[in-house]
């Protein structure tokens, strides 16, 4: 068998724009690639949460949403499969903490 192109890796160019939350980007065109994607929480005026995917720009250091629709599948699972780790690592975290306090 002959490799003919190696497969690369998945990336998606979009400019830093901020979240648009009062806090604007600095425009710069990025290259974003799978491990800069992680999920930031969305919390409405009405009350309602959104989980976002997220990146943060290497310039400015403000974090801009990626729209979902942009990212295959498999990332966005990968992704989500993160974040549920830390949220469980935080909850036992914060469990330990509280039992402790109560002693």
């Amino acid at each position: 068998m002959e490799l003919l192109k190696l497969g690369s890796s998945w990336f998606y160019q979009v400019r830093c724009r901020g979240n648009e939350n009062g806090d604007c980007g600095c425009n710069s065109l990025l290259q974003v690639e799978k491990d800069d994607i992680y999920i930031t929480v969305d919390e409405g005026y009405d009350g309602r949460v959104a989980l976002c995917f997220s990146f943060r720009c290497p310039v400015c250091n403000q974090e801009t949403n990626i729209m979902e629709y942009k990212i295959p599948a498999a990332i966005k699972i990968k992704v989500l499969k993160n974040y549920k780790r830390k949220c469980i690592k935080q909850r036992k975290y914060l469990e330990g903490k509280l039992r402790y306090e109560n002693y």
